[in-house]
């Protein structure tokens, strides 16, 4: 199953109420295949594209 916004609301969300200091941390996306972290950019929101529907969020990582 994969995980959705809602999914991640919910931990961060439960990450609050317990005072937890990672939600300061900055925020990374990780590629398993070739073992690299990337800094998160920005969130967006998708515009007309033939891969995502028209105002799906995503997170802007650049790796390079």
């Amino acid at each position: 199953m994969r995980a959705t916004w809602e999914d991640l609301r919910l931990y961060l969300n439960k990450l609050k109420e317990e005072g937890d200091a990672r939600l300061q941390d900055n925020l990374a996306a990780y590629d398993p295949s070739i073992g690299e972290y990337y800094p998160a950019e920005y969130v967006e929101f998708m515009g007309e594209d033939d891969v995502l529907d028209k105002g799906h969020i995503f997170i802007m990582v650049e790796n390079g």
